[in-house]
């Protein structure tokens, strides 16, 4: 079972025959998944595990292969994966099983199926980890060669997908602004984009909320006690309110917060 949003908020039905009621101007409803028992890299994790499982669940659940919108989906998901060969998280796993479980958990738990904002799912931290090497002075022809790729992601997939992804992009930290700098001018962003085109907000909030509740799902364990306090208190004040007002991803944000309070809670003892 599952639901669905839709390019432009209207109705729209998955490939099994489930859909989603929400016209546009109405809210999301939130569906209880029988994965909900579940964290969510047990109930999707083996559909991310590379670029091949990723397209066979595309397949399966919103696109046949031989539509315009599959194979949109099918190029990001190739590149995103050559992007970041060879790169693992915090939790050893390769860096391409988040990017896919983003854009897994845009569809089936915060009511995605537009081919650009799934897209942007999966793609939303390619930008910032060429910026991010670069930076560092990482000298490589593999980061200046996609950092020119990366500046033609509307031409290749689209305005939408590129305002998702610049919108879902924080600010580059330098020597004149701090990573807290940084993240204060991200979410004044948010907020401003919540108040002013509440329907694109939507839409680039589906991509961020469900990174942050894979981060959440995933990365908890590997954090310290003070920068977990922090990851919750961020997800209280900057997530909720809005996930609350969307209706979408609240049980799963609020599942990353209890998760994480008590990883703090077992630290005590």
């Amino acid at each position: 079972m599952g639901f669905c949003r839709g390019a432009l908020g209207a109705p729209r039905l998955f490939k099994d025959g489930s859909h989603g009621m929400n016209p546009p101007g109405t809210l999301l409803f939130q569906i209880h998944f029988e994965e909900d028992c579940m964290s969510l890299r047990d109930a999707y994790g083996a559909r991310a595990r590379d670029s091949a499982s990723y397209l066979a669940w595309v397949r399966e659940r919103l696109y046949a292969a031989s539509t315009p919108d599959y194979e949109k989906v099918r190029r990001m998901a190739l590149e995103t994966e050559e992007l970041f060969e060879g790169e693992v998280r915090l939790t050893g796993e390769p860096y391409h099983v988040h990017c896919f479980m983003v854009g897994i958990i845009s569809v089936e738990r915060a009511g995605v199926c537009d081919p650009d904002t799934l897209n942007a799912a999966v793609g939303h931290d390619n930008r910032e980890f060429v910026e991010e090497k670069l930076d560092k002075g990482v000298s490589h022809t593999k980061f200046d060669s996609w950092r020119a790729e990366l500046g033609r992601v509307e031409e290749k997939f689209g305005y939408m997908t590129e305002r998702l992804i610049a919108a879902n992009t924080s600010p580059r930290v330098n020597h004149t602004r701090s990573s807290r700098a940084a993240h204060d001018i991200f979410y004044a962003r948010m907020a401003e984009l919540a108040t002013t085109d509440i329907e694109f907000f939507r839409r680039a909030f589906e991509v961020r909320g469900s990174d942050r509740s894979d981060n959440l799902d995933t990365l908890t364990e590997k954090m310290g006690v003070r920068k977990l306090r922090e990851k919750i208190s961020e997800t209280k004040v900057q997530y909720l309110p809005y996930a609350d007002r969307l209706g979408i991803l609240v049980p799963e944000l609020n599942e990353g917060i209890r998760n994480g309070r008590r990883i703090i809670a077992r630290a005590k003892m």
